[in-house]
């Protein structure tokens, strides 16, 4: 219990340092270099502007200036518009005055005792009369309204008609109403008078003359309504001040801030404090926050992705300092290289050795969090993320394709393409030059290649700490002509054959579970090279006398057993893989030598003595601990008893194969491979595909005549 803990305890201090010291090195990495800069003083460095920033004191100056472009605010005035239409009121009372006095009451008399009407309805003024009216219309407006409009409209107010006259007056005290409803300074007065008396001309067909007086009228009594405000005029040049600062004047990252030999104003130390470039011997507390934030997230991640889905991966120490060194190493080499080309991604390398030692999504994965953990470091922001991520997706899937086959010029190639087009991709959406587009993919196409270059020249260092293996190193441990399996050939030949054979029905068998088919097929190729030992102690490679035949049950079947430790030596002298080695030493599990223990049993029978103890015909080894293992026990297995039994026909082979495994599961041989009862009958069904293949009938041509002779 106390042990158990202890462990759990060095795991949680472990992982706290982990994301500590990674934290720490990527603020002292993410931080641009900074300056012992104060206001006044000389610089001695040519300092570029890190990312974008604010001119304040440009965007102040803009301000003011656009704050006194706004032109007065004029508001309307209800006062001088009342008064405006009271003189246009009063205009008109003292015309309709003058009107009442030429139409005395003893006229107005006689004109309706004879025809019933007001005088100044059918009665026509003289000249004199006309001349008269004007003159003290005149003088009426000139003392109480101080206007004096022209004769012509004064005469207009006199000598028409009562009708005309009316009508004159309605459209004049309508027009003010309406025109004085708004806003209008001298010159939008005269426009607006003058458009509704045009306006009106167009619409009258009698009169025009008369009705041109209004204009006069209007002229002389309105006055522009507007006045200065004072209150409203500062608060639009305050709100246009407001509108520059907050769209403020911004110098672009690249720009040259300061040079060699420059006084240090007060405006460019806060540019330089705004952008971190001073050295103010202060933490920045919220960057750091940021930072371990990410690194937490990032670390939580990577672990509990392995933790779900590659923990039977992780058992050994090696695989998990291995990996952590594949992530690491890419994130320090970052540090420098993408701190100096902030474009360029390092992740690159261990998306290559992760897909190709486990796979695809775990490569993905785990890469996009390394990405994540970089980003910091790279003062392209977006950019650096848009393409990594590219990158990483298509040199992981680039990995899947090309390294199994050992396709590796493609793969190089590829995967410089595929971050040159990602690059491409990200300046053509962000409408860059073309020649920073050009000069960006070149650069990236050459760190996607080099790191292509790099994580394939990296497997075989990888290999000799990680438990997993590379595609690549299997399809050359696949190769006939490598000494063990040349080797296997000349010394057992018998066992070469029932090795190829056991390889075809694995290989089957692991695509049909989806399996790692390419370790499977060479793990059947090695499995049984311990055999090589003593090849001629195995029925397969014997042509004459059996050697068991001279021992005792309990020597043969130690000889038997021993071959399987034999094996592991030789893997281990070979430096083959450790999945390969795990195989070898797993393919017969913890299984009873039943031939061997049925001939001592029967020979004790013979001699009285005590039956044996069937643990000492057992093979020493752990069970399958994963599909791969399990797979090839079953393969071996079934093809020994086919061979033993001389089974020609499917139905005699479907009985014998069913038998051996459920002989395996009785004997709990499968309980640690992984493998459900689905699997197992998948694995049934590809062994009896391939045996079909074999067991089909073959066409007998006939024998040539001179033979026969």
């Amino acid at each position: 219990m106390n042990n158990k803990y202890t462990k759990r305890l060095v795991a949680v201090l472990g992982f706290i340092l982990l994301c500590g010291l990674i934290t720490f090195f990527i603020y002292q990495r993410a931080l641009p270099m900074v300056y012992p800069l104060e206001v006044g003083s000389v610089s001695e460095y040519d300092i570029i502007a890190t990312g974008d920033v604010v001119d304040q004191e440009a965007t102040d100056n803009l301000a003011k200036q656009r704050s006194a472009q706004v032109e007065m605010v004029m508001s309307r005035s209800e006062t001088i518009s009342r008064n405006s239409l009271n003189r246009v009121e009063r205009f008109f009372n003292a015309a309709d005055q003058v009107r009442s006095n030429l139409f005395s009451a003893e006229r107005t008399s006689q004109s309706q005792t004879e025809t019933g009407e007001p005088l100044d309805t059918v009665y026509r003024l003289t000249e004199s009369e006309i001349a008269q009216g004007v003159t003290q219309l005149r003088t009426v407006l000139e003392d109480n309204l101080g206007v004096v409009p022209a004769d012509a409209t004064l005469r207009t107010m006199i000598a028409n008609e009562r009708s005309i006259y009316e009508s004159i007056k309605m459209r004049t005290i309508s027009m003010a109403d309406v025109i004085m409803q708004g806003k209008n300074d001298d010159l939008e007065l005269r426009t607006q008078i003058e458009r509704k008396v045009n306006d009106l001309m167009s619409t009258v067909n009698y009169y025009k003359d008369d009705y041109k007086a209004i204009q006069d009228i209007l002229l002389s009594t309105l006055e522009a309504n507007v006045v200065y405000d004072d209150a409203a005029t500062v608060k639009a040049r305050e709100a246009e001040y407001n509108q520059v600062q907050q769209n403020p004047v911004v110098i672009p990252k690249g720009t040259r801030l300061v040079n060699v030999g420059d006084i240090v104003d007060e405006n460019t130390y806060q540019q330089l404090l705004a952008l971190n470039l001073i050295d103010t011997g202060s933490v920045n507390v919220l960057y750091l926050l940021g930072i371990s934030l990410l690194v937490l997230f990032c670390i939580s991640g990577i672990v509990s992705y392995i933790y779900y889905f590659e923990r039977e991966r992780m058992l050994h120490t090696n695989d998990r300092l291995m990996t952590i060194l594949i992530l690491l190493v890419p994130l320090l080499i970052a540090g420098w290289l993408t701190k100096e080309y902030s474009i360029v991604s390092t992740a690159y390398i261990a998306t290559i050795l992760l897909t190709m030692y486990f796979n695809l999504r775990t490569g993905l994965v785990l890469s996009i969090f390394l990405t994540l953990l970089m980003s910091p470091i790279s003062s392209s922001g977006g950019q650096f993320l848009f393409i990594s991520a590219f990158g990483v997706l298509g040199i992981g899937m680039l990995t899947e394709i090309f390294t199994k086959d050992n396709r590796y010029v493609l793969f190089i190639l590829g995967s410089a393409l595929c971050c040159g087009f990602g690059t491409l991709t990200f300046d053509m959406i962000a409408k860059s030059g073309i020649s920073i587009a050009g000069t960006n993919a070149g650069i990236v196409m050459l760190s996607g290649g080099l790191s292509a270059v790099v994580g394939t020249g990296l497997t075989p260092l990888v290999e000799i700490f990680l438990s997993s293996v590379s595609p690549m190193r299997l399809v050359e441990l696949a190769q006939s002509n490598q000494p063990l399996l040349r080797k296997l050939f000349l010394d057992a030949p018998g066992t070469y054959q029932h090795c190829m054979m056991v390889a075809n029905l694995a290989e089957n068998a692991a695509d049909s579970v989806g399996a790692d088919s390419l370790l499977v097929r060479v793990g059947a190729y090695y499995h049984d090279i311990g055999k090589t030992v003593n090849p001629y102690m195995f029925t397969e490679n014997q042509s004459g006398t059996n050697p068991h035949d001279q021992l005792t049950p309990q020597e043969s079947c130690t000889i038997i057993i021993d071959h399987v430790k034999n094996g592991l030596e030789i893997a281990r002298k070979h430096r083959l893989p450790l999945p390969i080695q795990r195989i070898i030493m797993e393919h017969h599990g913890n299984t009873t030598q039943m031939y061997f223990y049925e001939e001592a049993r029967k020979l004790a029978e013979q001699t009285g003595e005590p039956e044996p103890d069937p643990e000492a015909f057992r093979y020493p080894w752990p069970l399958p601990s994963n599909k791969e293992s399990a797979i090839v026990m079953l393969a071996d297995s079934c093809e020994a008893a086919m061979k033993a039994n001389g089974i020609d026909n499917s139905e005699q082979a479907e009985v014998l194969i069913r038998r051996i495994v459920k002989t395996k599961i009785d004997n709990d041989q499968m309980i640690s491979s992984s493998l459900s009862f689905a699997d197992v009958e998948r694995i049934i069904q590809s062994f009896l595909r391939v045996y079909a293949g074999q067991f089909h009938k073959r066409v007998r041509y006939p024998s040539d005549k001179s033979d026969d002779q």
